[in-house]
């Protein structure tokens, strides 16, 4: 089962993205470029795919987490598989 998730169309309404599980197969986060984001990876069996963003043990930030006024953390439980987080 593939999973793709685009929280750019959200970014306007939520503070915080709430919890994603995931399972077999791959999963896509697309997230914003101009908005803080704070993506943390727990467990899992795979890999994680993670370009232009900070990596910080299980923890992927963008450029933008930390300056800017909205932020969205997001908890991945990840299980077997690949995990792609693309910033757009």
């Amino acid at each position: 089962m593939d999973t793709e998730l685009n929280f750019l169309y959200f970014v306007l309404f939520i503070k915080e993205a709430n919890h994603n599980d995931g399972g077999i197969g791959s999963g896509i986060l697309y997230l914003p470029e101009n908005i803080g984001v704070r993506v943390h990876v727990d467990g899992g069996i795979g890999s994680i795919s993670a370009k232009g963003m900070n990596k910080d043990g299980k923890v992927y930030t963008n450029d933008a987490y930390g300056n800017t006024d909205v932020s969205i953390d997001i908890d991945v439980d990840a299980g077997i598989g690949s995990i792609d987080l693309i910033l757009k």
